[in-house]
């Protein structure tokens, strides 16, 4: 074996668990492994920490591809997740039907259920879908009530009466008297509008 061939037999052979030691007086690598010390105490320490960090990112990741319901969700995925489960923003009652807003809760309450959500995140989600009126209406019931008093049923029950109790009535009878103005201008009494077939005389 020529000089240069020396030692060169067994690299390759181990996994990392030794080095090889070089002798210095003749230069050239003896046929043994020494085992070496990976880390020290104070080294151990820093893998563990970043160990514990990578275990944290890792589950972030895991969280977010899994859809995990662990209450640490951000307002915008609360509000995507409703989205993309079929919740329908709320803007208030102007210009809509008035039983809108007697149903929406409900529809997305059985989103939020199937969704397994608890009442903290119910009431985050439902608040992340109201819009201008509403959500201008949310804010000043929410400025005027103590933080532990709002909770998801606090806000069913504001928001049936606001929404679903009086304002519906209200919207009704101004649907009513515009019928029957716009009937009157045309010609038709209000008792053959209520009554068709009806005949005063």
């Amino acid at each position: 074996m020529s000089a240069k061939g020396r030692g060169r037999s067994r690299r390759g052979r181990g996994r990392g668990r030794g080095a090889r030691v070089v002798s210095e007086a003749s230069g050239h690598m003896p046929e043994m492994d020494a085992p070496v010390s990976l880390v020290t105490e104070a080294g151990s320490h820093d893998r563990m920490r970043e160990d514990d960090a990578l275990s944290q990112a890792m589950l972030r990741v895991l969280e977010r591809v899994t859809g995990a319901r662990t209450g640490s969700a951000t307002r915008g995925s609360i509000f995507e997740r409703l989205r993309s489960n079929g919740a329908e923003v709320f803007k208030g009652i102007s210009g809509v039907a008035p039983n809108v807003a007697e149903y929406w809760p409900e529809a997305v309450e059985r989103i939020m259920d199937d969704l397994d959500w608890t009442t903290e995140q119910k009431l985050k989600g439902v608040v992340s879908l109201l819009r201008d009126e509403a959500y201008q209406w949310w804010l000043t019931v929410q400025e005027g009530t103590q933080a532990d008093r709002i909770t998801w049923d606090f806000f069913k029950t504001v928001f049936q009466g606001k929404y679903v109790g009086a304002s519906y009535v209200d919207v009704q009878r101004k649907e009513f008297l515009n019928l029957i103005y716009s009937s009157i201008r045309g010609g038709v009494s209000a008792s053959e509008l209520v009554c068709p077939g009806y005949s005063a005389d």
